[in-house]
């Protein structure tokens, strides 16, 4: 073998060694980082419009403030378990 022996053999350890490293995270089920942060602004979006939008249409302003607080634990409990 030459350099480009070493040059392959290097190569297919260091997937080997990626995809031996990804195996944890696929056996407890993480999702990308990328997708954590866009659930997390969609939810943050959600919950900062969603006073706004009751006062807007009407509701009474105790039911607005019930609601964030329902919504709040609601989504970032889903978000946690996610």
């Amino acid at each position: 073998g030459g350099t480009g022996f070493e040059q392959q053999f290097m190569e297919k350890c260091h997937v080997i060694r990626a995809q031996y490293g990804a195996i944890g995270d696929e056996l407890q089920g993480r999702m990308p980082l990328a997708y954590a942060h866009i659930v997390q602004i969609l939810l943050d979006v959600v919950l900062w419009m969603y006073p706004f939008m009751a006062l807007s249409t009407g509701m009474a302003w105790y039911i607005g403030i019930l609601g964030s607080g329902l919504l709040t634990m609601f989504y970032q409990g889903l978000f946690d378990l996610a």
